[in-house]
């Protein structure tokens, strides 16, 4: 580790290893010029240690073993107070104290300060790795004020380095679209710049503070148009992406760039092949390698079958890992949101098949739900995507026709919407307190190797790695616009409801009033017939030479005739012949057979010759004398 070689230079014959103060003498004449060398001596260990320091932070040793680190850190101070012990003159009291304050100003405190700081950042670091856990509130901690240091001049710049290139690193472990950080970055390129020592490590800071600044400020681009002014000095300044250059951290810049690019060619052929070729050999892919398809198969290819693929390959990859006893809380935390990120991806692309129910998502959504329920990452993708696909059918519905329209339907999908995206907005705020990423790669992929100045094992790491961060302004007012939908179709359902409600009121009365006019044709057809039958009747029996039986036979024929005009008349007023009971058949079947022998009699030729014959006889009572005065009755009206 970086920090030991703090304490193997300590122990150096430039450093302060044991008995060093021995090695000064002290004897009048020549204290003054040893408490100088001392000094200097003093001052190039501590500007050692702060050069290992700055190193450790640039290469991510801080990062990808906390525990270990501190160990090192605890033993480098156990040196130190060591160190401070040994400073003793033997009879000289006066310059011992002296001695000892000197080292107490000029290595301890600015040492304690640097501890301090780089233990503040550990602690935001490994706080970004608790996933579960309560809202935090506040985080206070007693800080140490570099201005407050005394005999620290020779170290104000390496001081205001090392507090830099810690405020950084808290960025990079917290990055996020805030316009607090861009700011802050913004002051820090400043005033690296008016640095003029020439420090070792400051090109590698630099450059790191203008990728964060190109990094958040490309996000914002690709968000809005938004433009930004800043005044240095009396002097306006528009924070423009082509005036920064990432220098070597470039690397990164270029997968950023290819990444979150909207071009569909990216990535060059050669890339892809590559990828493709390791796949056939059957070699394991990076995860930078497995995002690169993962975004080519979603985004340019729109394939899902490309997609599932590389989400088994991933699986295979990510279940060899997770169960290693030597993995990381990082690369743990790092392997979980890069699953849910799989997961996601696949969901999304799932979402735009053809010929898939909503059961089926349901079941994808609820094996999301699941996963991250066991690894406490909340993240809210899959939610909101979820939330856009049940705001499309919603759509769709409320588009339709009305006699199409299915108002339980509907209303079922409006729960569902309102349920996922009360999911979604606890999800947002858990993302948004953490500061975040989609994708973040494990330690080992995180770094890179610089040749820089000349030195070729210069590791420079970054714990977002390449990935932007999350605008979670943009995504809150995303969820807010579904929101407002869901306002939009609970009101349409409402309205829904009330025009069902009165339309079922229209038909009540409407059958109201059309039974009531049933009744009153049944009724106008029934007194019609009564009436049609009892003048009928009297003009039967007005009829001379009748006979009883003649005449009943008549008036059933007639009767009949009424009643069939009578159940007609019931037929046509009836909605649903359907709803007809076994009587109503049995009336019916009456009917017909009363028809069948009412035809009968009147189409029976013997019945019919009976009836002429006797017509036309005269009646054996009957006077003759009658019959011819008849008879001349008839010619007489003949001829008038």
């Amino acid at each position: 580790m970086i920090l030991e070689e703090c304490t193997r230079f300590l122990e150096s014959d430039l450093g302060l290893s044991e008995n060093w103060i021995l090695q000064y003498d002290f004897s009048e004449e020549k204290t003054d010029e040893s408490i100088k060398k001392i000094i200097g001596r003093i001052n190039l260990n501590i500007n050692k240690i702060f050069e290992n320091l700055n190193l450790s932070i640039l290469s991510g040793e801080v990062f990808e073993s906390p525990e270990n680190y501190n160990n090192e850190f605890e033993k480098l101070t156990t040196k130190i107070s060591n160190i401070q012990v040994g400073i003793e003159v033997e009879g000289n009291e006066d310059v011992t104290l002296k001695l000892n304050d000197i080292f107490h100003s000029s290595f301890i405190e600015p040492f304690n300060f640097a501890k301090k700081s780089i233990q503040g950042l550990i602690h935001s670091f490994n706080k970004n790795l608790l996933n579960e856990g309560g809202k935090w509130l506040f985080s206070i901690e007693k800080t140490i004020n570099s201005l407050a240091l005394k005999n620290t001049s020779h170290l104000k710049e390496q001081i205001l380095i090392l507090h830099i290139n810690i405020k950084i690193a808290d960025i990079d472990i917290n990055l996020s679209i805030n316009e607090k950080f861009l700011s802050s970055l913004i002051v820090y390129k400043k005033e690296l710049e008016e640095i003029n020592t020439e420090y070792k490590y400051l090109p590698l800071i630099k450059d790191k503070c203008n990728y964060f600044i190109k990094k958040i400020l490309f996000r914002i681009k690709q968000d809005n148009e938004h433009s930004y002014l800043y005044t240095i000095d009396y002097q306006d300044k528009e924070l423009t992406l082509e005036e920064i250059d990432p220098g070597y951290f470039s690397c990164f810049d270029n997968i950023t760039q290819k990444h979150y690019s909207t071009s569909d060619n990216c990535y060059s052929k050669n890339e892809i092949n590559a990828i493709k070729e390791k796949i056939r050999k059957k070699e394991s892919l990076s995860y930078t390698e497995i995002h690169q398809l993962t975004k080519i198969y979603k985004d340019k290819n729109n394939s899902h079958a490309q997609v599932s693929d590389i989400l088994k390959i991933f699986l295979e990859k990510y279940n060899n890992e997770i169960s290693s006893a030597q993995l990381s809380k990082f690369n743990k935390h790092s392997l979980s949101v890069i699953k849910n990120y799989m997961l996601n991806n696949e969901f999304s692309i799932y979402l735009e098949k053809k010929k898939v129910t909503l059961e089926e998502i349901e079941k994808k959504l609820d094996e999301i739900k699941h996963y991250q329920l066991e690894t406490g990452i909340k993240n809210y993708f899959p939610y909101v995507k979820y939330c856009d696909y049940i705001d499309k059918i919603l759509d769709a519905e409320f588009k339709k026709k009305e006699l199409d329209f299915d108002l339980k339907y509907a209303t079922d999908l409006i729960n569902k919407l309102k349920t996922n995206l009360k999911e979604a907005y606890k999800c947002i705020e858990w993302c948004k307190e953490r500061n975040f990423l989609a994708f973040q790669l494990p330690s080992n992929e995180c770094g890179k190797m610089l040749n820089f100045e000349g030195e070729n094992d210069v590791k420079v790491f970054l714990s977002s790695s390449f990935v932007l961060p999350i605008n979670f302004e943009k995504l809150q007012l995303d969820l807010n616009e579904l929101t407002r939908k869901e306002g939009k179709y609970l009101t349409l359902i409402e309205l829904q409801e009330n025009l069902e409600n009165q339309k079922e009121i229209i038909l009540r009365v409407r059958e109201s009033v059309e039974k009531s006019e049933k009744k009153s044709i049944e009724i106008l057809g029934i007194f019609s017939a009564i009436v049609l039958f009892t003048s009928g009747s009297i003009q039967i029996f007005s009829i001379k030479n009748l006979s009883m039986s003649e005449a009943i036979q008549f008036m059933l024929a007639f009767s009949y005739s009424l009643v069939l005009f009578i159940f007609l008349i019931w037929l046509i007023t009836r909605e649903n012949l359907k709803s007809l009971t076994r009587v109503h058949y049995a009336f019916f079947g009456g009917l017909v057979i009363m028809c069948i022998i009412a035809i009968t009699y009147v189409t029976n030729p013997k019945l019919d010759f009976d009836v002429l014959s006797k017509k036309a006889t005269p009646s054996k009572t009957e006077n003759p004398k009658k019959l011819d005065a008849k008879k001349d009755v008839k010619k007489s009206n003949l001829k008038k």
